[in-house]
């Protein structure tokens, strides 16, 4: 977090970041790779809390003003058909020397009095049902328990329905207050209905309130075909019924002091919690992975690796997102294995050094069959300029390739995945996942104490 000097905007700010960037990428070549995209974002804090959620509630409070206008042009239309009804009264006034602009008094004052009656049902109605909207609400809207009636909300609802009482009621009054006393007067005695003045007006009102409907209605119908079409997107996993809980091993300052400080020690307290938590009544399934592993979760971390006879360079060097899971992570929830096996629990530090990958990694380098990856072996780490390899770090063997897993967001393209056996290369964090058959129906997050 930092703030900004004053007269520096964000815009300014962010300028001088990328040309930071550039500079360590042309300084540092082997250690900012431009095949891994990386870069440096300035994101205001208002917009790193409501940012992912700003065009929904936009978009609600565009449709939400597409029915209020709606709803007032049918008002207006229905009160000038009432003051049509009105006519004679209004010439019979007028001709006893009322004033045009208190006729035009009344009718606000009456517009106002219903808008502003409908307006306080309205707020009852929404304080009543308040604890089932939010309860409608997405778990993921920010700063959703401090959802409250503040007075700025009092008194936006009060300015609303003052300007939609004076605004909607104020053609009708006028159109009724400037109506002929001798046509007015003759109308009325042949029973007539609505001059011709009114009846273009209210010919106006119809078809501005069909323009807004079929508009509300096209924007409806396209948010529909996108939610739709969001539905038929795979996410990789079923998360019915998936329950995730994050955990931490505490990390003392003097490595002396860790009892997890070896990699066997880390491995045997991870499977200790699968054993446990698999034992729980009503779990039928559990797995365990680090804190990159949690799908849809935007914690994500990025590898440079290379592939065994593959032809090395260094601009285009492959970069893919890694985590360690469990031999049950796939399993748990439900992502394919599509050539190979799964990991087992034989896949430990004393054993052969292996990884999974996903589908699009195996069609990025083995684009003829996903059975052409099983078998080979990647380097992980950070590649050298005039090196072909990190030698620091060991060959894995691609043992299977698994289905994909979205991890950006259901709008974003699959990236590759790189996932190791958690028992073979175990860490402080992680994620439980376990699938229970009694659990709420759908995936939940809990942060133990």
């Amino acid at each position: 977090m930092g703030r900004l000097k004053p007269g520096l905007t964000v815009a300014q700010a962010q300028a001088q970041l990328d040309n930071f960037v550039a500079q360590l990428t042309r300084q540092f070549p082997d250690e900012y790779p431009s095949a891994a995209g990386w870069s440096i974002r300035l994101v205001p804090v208002q917009q790193d809390l409501v940012g992912n959620v700003r065009a929904e509630l936009f978009v609600l409070f565009g449709a939400v003003g597409f029915v209020l206008l709606i709803a007032c042009v049918n008002l207006a239309n229905l009160l000038l058909a009432r003051s049509a009804s009105r006519q004679r009264e209004i010439a019979i006034r007028l001709a006893i020397g009322a004033g045009r602009s208190r006729l035009i008094t009344q009718l606000l004052t009456e517009s106002i009095l219903l808008a502003t009656i409908s307006g306080a049902v309205a707020l009852i109605t929404v304080v009543w049902l308040k604890s089932s909207l939010l309860y409608l609400a997405p778990a993921k809207l920010p700063r959703l328990s401090e959802v409250s009636f503040s007075p700025s909300v009092l008194l936006f609802a009060f300015v609303i329905s003052i300007l939609t009482g004076v605004i909607f009621g104020l053609a009708p009054a006028l159109q009724a207050a400037r109506t002929s006393q001798i046509s007015a007067l003759r109308e009325g005695t042949r029973g007539a209905g609505s001059s011709k003045h009114q009846l273009k007006f209210s010919r106006f009102l119809v078809a501005s309130e069909i323009a807004l409907s079929l508009a509300l209605l096209i924007g409806a119908g396209l948010l529909v075909r996108s939610f739709r079409h969001v539905l038929d997107v795979q996410p990789g996993f079923e998360p019915h019924h998936l329950v995730t809980a994050k955990i931490w091993l505490a990390v003392p300052n003097d490595p002396k002091d860790d009892p997890y400080f070896s990699p066997e020690k880390r491995a045997a307290f991870h499977q200790e919690i699968l054993r446990r938590i698999s034992a729980l009544p009503g779990v039928e399934q559990a797995a365990l992975g680090n804190g990159t592993s949690l799908p849809m979760d935007f914690n994500r971390f990025q590898i440079t690796f290379l592939i065994e006879n593959h032809p090395f360079d260094i601009d285009r060097t492959p970069v893919a997102e890694i985590a360690n899971v469990s031999p049950s992570y796939f399993s748990t929830l439900k992502t394919p294995l599509l050539s190979g096996r799964f990991f087992s629990d034989s896949d430990n530090t004393k054993g052969q050094q292996v990884v999974l990958i996903d589908e699009t990694l195996a069609h990025r380098y083995w684009p003829n069959s996903d059975a052409d990856a099983v078998g080979q072996r990647v380097q992980l780490g950070v590649v050298r300029r005039g090196q072909t390899s990190a030698t620091q770090n060991p060959w894995l063997s691609i043992v299977g390739v698994v289905g994909n897993i979205k991890s950006d967001g259901f709008d974003a393209a699959t990236a590759p995945h790189l996932y190791r056996p958690l028992y073979q290369a175990p860490t402080y964090d992680g994620v439980v996942y376990f699938a229970d058959f009694h659990g709420p129906g759908h995936v939940g997050r809990l942060r133990p104490r």
